[in-house]
């Protein structure tokens, strides 16, 4: 089970935000637009505790509503999910997915929490969950034999029983209803910690703090989660751990009918007193039955992790330097396990027995060095393939192009505003040929990766126009910014590449390119790079075009040396023309609050 789709509403910065979620999700953007906001958000969703709850949790934009709403749409179930008590939750709507959703909300002074679950509720009101005239001479005035749909021969209909026959019934009649999506009244699943303890497991790394509780020391721990997988995959080699397996199997016997002992009298004795309390209300059974925890679960209850760096000890009396460290290297082994990269253990088909958990990083990039960071980046890709990550970074090591459906981009008008998203859900290079998109791939390095960063870009044809440019903002224009990314193309025909990436994602950006008179592919390449120019959501995109050519507006000549040479020459003795000078200043103008958002 993976979450497919977030909705956020009234918390902290952000008003109201949907995003669809891959297996691999990064958010991306400035500071204080409300990056950590997202994984923050997903940690208060699975926290049942309202111990955490605070004031300062409510969004102060927009409506200021008193009720905070989280909403997570889950999908990826394993048969066993959909056939397990997740099974009136199941909305094929959505594709045969479960929606949950929490709320915060002020009551009495105090803030308080619960669940609800979204149900597919068929039109015919004694279908809905919510029935309460269930009474025998209802079924039988609608001609609807009750008993041919429970378990049970006959007797007293209840509540429990109800919800077995509408089970059943709208499973076998599916295709003549009509449903409708309803968020459920009651609670999911009754109890906090039950509903969310059957969703995927929740892990925040955060930025800063003690993380040795998610080193090792839990049950939830990477530590505990790796060994526990070993466990599972040797469980049938190791004889040890087989006979431990069937030890419990045996001692559940003990009390379940149908163990491998035979019951203890005792248990079969409440069991007949509460029947025969219960008798006046029909036939009745009550059964007493216990499931030990996998041998797996047992095994890494109380798991520690010593190090010994000349002072042995727990990993909890470490520095947080180290225990992140600890992080990045148990994720690193996690995926290698995941992709049967290792020669001591292979999971096999015990990893499709293992459920995924949910990992959020908050900058850990704050830990690495780049070169770390790009290690970094491969490791969670290959451990996405089974788990699920969330990761909001400032670093350019850890956005790919190749992976642009997994970039999430965050915005706000100012500080004084919600926090807005900008994701691209379609087919960006879908119509370029192989050639192109291996081409525009290998362009896209640490440094040209500053577009999902900056506050605006401008893209030129090669490194001529980056000295004339930077040269001519420092010295003559005085309004040289590093908030304004100079992307070099490598090539005139690179850039409709690069604009295709800026214009799904909304950011702006100027077009710096030679007219080039008289030469018909150059010519070619201009007028794609209008015509994206203008296909720019909001208006983002601009074009500045140099005519004839760089050159002979900045006013010198190209020389046997090349263009760079001639440029750095004619800069360093001369003053560019006013045209120039004019041309920069408006490419490094920037809005007064410094936090661009489309529209």
């Amino acid at each position: 089970m993976k979450i497919k789709h977030i909705y956020i509403k009234n918390f902290k910065s952000i008003d109201e935000l949907e995003i669809d979620c891959n297996d691999l999700s990064i958010f991306v953007g400035k500071n204080s637009v409300g990056k950590s906001n997202m994984l923050l958000a997903l940690d208060l969703f699975f926290n049942t505790s309202d111990r955490v709850l605070a004031d300062d949790m409510f969004c102060t934009f927009g409506e200021g509503s008193n009720e905070i709403v989280i909403e997570l749409t889950f999908g990826n179930l394993t048969q066993v999910e959909k056939n397990g008590r997740l099974k009136k939750y199941i909305c094929p709507s959505i594709g045969d997915g479960i929606r949950v959703r929490k709320i915060v909300i002020r009551e009495d002074n105090k803030l308080k929490s619960r669940y609800h679950g979204w149900i597919e509720e068929p039109e015919k009101t004694w279908l809905q969950s919510g029935f309460r005239d269930y009474k025998q001479a209802f079924w039988v005035a609608k001609g609807i034999n009750f008993f041919d749909y429970v378990s049970a021969e006959g007797g007293r209909i209840t509540q429990v029983i109800f919800e077995e026959f509408r089970q059943n019934y709208i499973e076998t009649h599916r295709g003549e209803l009509e449903f409708q999506l309803t968020l459920s009244s009651t609670e999911f699943e009754g109890f906090k910690t039950v509903g969310v303890d059957m969703l995927p497991e929740f892990c925040l790394i955060p930025a800063i703090g003690d993380v040795a509780d998610i080193v090792a020391g839990t049950t939830k721990s990477l530590l505990a989660r790796m060994v526990g997988n070993i466990i599972r995959a040797v469980g049938q080699e190791v004889e040890v751990l087989k006979n431990a397996e069937q030890g419990l199997q045996m001692a559940s016997g003990l009390i379940n009918r149908d163990g491998m002992k035979s019951r203890l009298p005792q248990i079969e004795a409440i069991e007949n007193w509460l029947r025969d309390e219960f008798l006046e209300w029909g036939k009745v059974d009550f059964e007493i039955s216990t499931s030990f925890p996998e041998i797996h679960s047992l095994l890494t209850q109380n798991l520690q992790l010593l190090v010994d760096d000349g002072a042995k000890g727990d990993v909890s009396t470490k520095g947080h330097g180290l225990q992140r460290q600890l992080i990045f290297k148990m994720i690193r082994l996690n995926a290698a396990l995941v992709q049967g990269e290792v020669e001591w253990v292979d999971l096999g088909s015990a990893l499709t027995e293992i459920p995924p958990i949910i990992l959020a990083f908050e900058e850990p990039e704050l830990y690495l060095h780049p070169q770390a960071q790009l290690s970094f980046y491969e490791d969670i890709k290959k451990l996405s393939a089974h788990d699920q990550i969330f990761l909001c970074t400032h670093s350019t090591h850890l956005v790919e192009i190749e992976d642009f459906e997994d970039i999430k981009i965050l915005v706000r008008d100012s500080l004084n505003a919600p926090t807005k998203v900008f994701e691209c859900t379609e087919e960006i290079f879908g119509d370029l040929t192989l050639k192109k998109r291996l081409a525009l791939a290998k362009l896209f390095d640490a440094n040209v990766n500053k577009i999902f960063f900056a506050d605006k870009i401008v893209i030129v044809e090669g490194d001529e126009e980056i000295i004339a440019i930077t040269r001519t903002a420092r010295k003559h224009a005085s309004c040289f910014s590093h908030r304004v990314t100079i992307v070099n193309a490598k090539g005139k025909g690179n850039i409709p590449g690069l604009q295709r990436v800026l214009n799904a994602f909304g950011v702006p950006y100027t077009v710096v390119y030679d007219v080039d008179p008289g030469n018909t592919k150059s010519q070619d390449d201009a007028k794609r790079i209008e015509d994206l120019v203008a296909r720019a959501p909001f208006g983002f995109g601009a074009a500045m075009p140099m005519d004839p050519n760089l050159a002979t507006v900045v006013g010198y000549e190209e020389t046997k040396e090349g263009k760079d040479a001639a440029c750095i020459e004619f800069l360093e003795e001369n003053k560019p023309t006013d045209e120039f000078i004019e041309k920069v200043a408006v490419l490094y103008k920037l809005p007064a609050a410094g936090i661009i958002i489309p529209g």
